[in-house]
This record gives C-alpha cells, sequence and structure tokens, in this order.
C-alpha cells in the first residue's frame, strides 16, 4: 500500500513536471546543437582552397528561403542568397588579402547541407586567417568547427561567439 502511494505521488509529481513545460514544445525532430563542420583542403598544383561547409538544412534555409511570404522564391534566388550569406560569413586572408572565394554549389542529403566555396591561395594554407561567423547571427551557441589540412597535417579550430577568427599553423 505505501509503496503504491509513494508510486502515485512519483507520477503526481511528474504530472505537474509536464503540465510546467511550455504548451508548444519543440518537434522532436529538431537538433539541439547548433553547429557547422568545414573542411579546407589545399591543392598545390593549382594554388586553390576548396572548403566543404556542412550545416542543417533546416537552420541554414532561415537565410535562403527569402523573405515571409514569398510565393515567388526561386531556386536561382535562394542559390544566389545562400551564396552572399556564405561568403559573407566565411572568409579567408592571405598575406593581409581577402581570399575571393567563389560558390561551386551545394547539395542537400538529410537533414545536411554542403556547400562548396573555392579561391586561389598563393603559397599553402600556412599562416591563412580563417573568419567563421556561419549561423552565429540566429544562434548564440553555435559552434563552428573546422578541419584544415595542408603539407600532410591536419589542424581543427573551434570557433565560437568569443573566438571567431584564427590562423592555420
Amino acid at each position: 500500500m505505501v509503496m503504491r502511494r509513494r508510486r502515485a505521488s512519483r507520477i503526481a509529481a511528474l504530472l505537474c513536471a509536464l503540465a510546467a513545460l511550455p504548451s508548444a514544445p519543440a518537434p522532436l525532430n529538431a537538433h539541439p546543437l547548433h553547429n557547422s563542420f568545414t573542411e579546407l583542403t589545399f591543392d598545390a598544383r593549382s594554388n586553390r582552397v576548396t572548403a566543404s561547409v556542412r550545416v542543417f538544412t533546416d537552420d541554414f534555409t532561415r537565410h535562403v528561403a527569402g523573405p515571409a511570404g514569398d510565393a515567388g522564391s526561386t531556386v536561382a534566388s535562394q542559390e544566389q542568397r545562400a551564396a552572399r550569406y556564405i561568403t559573407k560569413n566565411f572568409t579567408l586572408v592571405s598575406r593581409g588579402a581577402a581570399v575571393p572565394l567563389t560558390w561551386c554549389g551545394w547539395k542537400r542529403v538529410g537533414e545536411m547541407t554542403s556547400i562548396c566555396l573555392t579561391g586561389p591561395v598563393a603559397g599553402g594554407l600556412r599562416g591563412v586567417q580563417l573568419r567563421n561567423v556561419v549561423l552565429m547571427d540566429l544562434f548564440t551557441d553555435q559552434i563552428n568547427i573546422v578541419k584544415g589540412g595542408y603539407g600532410g597535417s591536419k589542424h581543427f579550430m573551434l570557433f565560437t561567439a568569443k573566438d571567431r577568427v584564427h590562423s592555420l599553423l
């Protein structure tokens, strides 16, 4: 009998706690983390860097979808907005000069979107400064991870709201 009362008391406490939660919980398929992962590669023959930036599609489409109620938003206009956004928020500086990154496409795979950028970097990635503030304008907890490789070595960098620029060593 005492066990049943304790069990009933626990169930009642759980129901009260659930009732105190907001009435419109986040969808079950929402991801709890706001992050991106970027892989930088350098081709010494062409002196070009390529960045593959992977983001959660639902987060990134907030910048791509266009103004609310814009029924005329086309894939081409979404791609233009995506290119403008990503090249503004993911930048490289080599030897004091901005690297002109150009859009080389995007691809959606499941819940992720992979975005391609490429640009010329004479002399390799050593010392290149990277600024990655992708989606930090939307999420205060956004974390961007970058893996850069050159000369057989790999470097990982972590970008947060307080740590937005890194140099490749």
